[in-house]
């Protein structure tokens, strides 16, 4: 027999940070500055997810688990130059004709402290919601996103970008990222 098509959904990506950063050499970060503003990363559910950087290059924490931007200073000892500030942002965009329905979003701090972030849910470029949220944060990568299962109303609206930045004095790496085809994300 025929296998059909409908019986075979491709393994989801999940977390899209981690996924990126199980390739050692994704990142070129020895002085923790790669010199990239964006990144394309395959996925096989997702299509080919355009993550870019504003305000300065893509950099990540020192243990390599997270992502953050950094302008100046980006050396080994300088974690806070290296997450994120207020003028810098991060952008996930899916891949051509892809879309999502929910999104979890991890933070790891720079210190133990609350932070606050700002997410706007995008479409073909078009915003179609921002919101702010408070977030508490450690040095400690988060065992699971602080902030789960967003989804925009009404529920099922389609969303194919995130862009996440602090607020305010607020500094942090992006420790997660997963979009999902419903309103639950992560997906159980």
């Amino acid at each position: 027999g025929s296998l059909d098509p409908a019986d075979c959904t491709p393994p989801e990506t999940g977390d899209l940070i981690k996924k990126l950063l199980e390739d050692p050499n994704a990142i070129d970060t020895k002085g923790n500055d790669s010199g990239l503003t964006f990144i394309d990363l395959v996925t096989p559910d997702l299509g080919t997810v355009r993550i870019s950087s504003t305000g300065g290059d893509i950099s990540t924490d020192d243990p390599y688990k997270a992502l953050g931007v950094c302008s100046a200073g980006c050396g080994a000892a300088n974690s806070s130059n290296r997450a994120l500030d207020s003028s810098e942002s991060l952008s996930f965009r899916l891949g051509t004709g892809k879309t999502a329905k929910g999104f979890a979003l991890g933070l790891l701090g720079i210190s133990n402290t609350t932070v606050a972030v700002s997410i706007t849910f995008k479409k073909n470029g078009v915003t179609l919601a921002n919101l702010i949220e408070s977030v508490a944060v450690t040095t400690a990568m988060p065992g699971s996103p602080q902030l789960k299962n967003h989804a925009l109303t009404p529920p099922g609206t389609e969303f194919d970008e995130v862009v996440v930045q602090p607020v305010g004095t607020s500094r942090f790496f992006v420790a997660n990222v997963f979009f999902c085809q419903a309103a639950t994300c992560p997906s159980p």
